[in-house]
């Protein structure tokens, strides 16, 4: 079993063990609160089964889901909300760009958890690291077409 941990100092979630105060290679022993997680050896049943299709979809369970592992009935209802929104494509917005937003939406929050899984799922739509380093960056001047850029930009608007 891991822990989990929120830490709002550091502005990410992370690995958390209660037994040495450490966080990210932070020590930092008053941190509370810490979420209990079940193990990739640990699982059975149905969370075996969500685990299995995280680590296929995207090479590992990402924490956000690991924190559900106590309630696999809501871990499974939350993946399948990821995938009806994130994974489907349509005329007007295919899943990269849909990434896309998610990153821009995740820097706009200065939240680096999110903006680096959705930047690892952007890398595994378009097979170009060149472009996603640059996206990463500055996705201004990543020489995107320009419905791309003002679609991008109106969602740096909600802050």
């Amino acid at each position: 079993m891991q822990y989990f941990s929120f830490c709002p100092a550091i502005n990410f979630l992370s690995e958390f063990n209660p037994m040495s105060g450490m966080v990210g290679g932070l020590m930092n022993p008053t941190l509370k609160p810490w979420i209990r997680w079940l193990l990739n050896e640990e699982v059975t049943g149905l969370l075996k089964k969500e685990y299995d299709v995280a680590i296929k979809r995207a090479g590992r369970v990402f924490n956000i889901f690991r924190i559900q592992s106590l309630r696999p009935s809501a871990m499974q209802a939350s993946m399948q909300l990821y995938v009806a929104l994130m994974q489907r494509s349509s005329k007007m917005l295919g899943r990269p760009e849909r990434e896309m937003i998610a990153v821009v939406v995740s820097q706009t929050n200065r939240c680096p958890y999110w903006t680096q899984a959705h930047l690892h799922d952007l890398r595994e739509e378009v097979n170009n690291d060149e472009m996603v380093d640059s996206f990463a960056k500055d996705w201004r001047t990543a020489g995107l077409p320009e419905p791309i850029q003002t679609t991008l930009a109106s969602f740096t608007k909600f802050k």
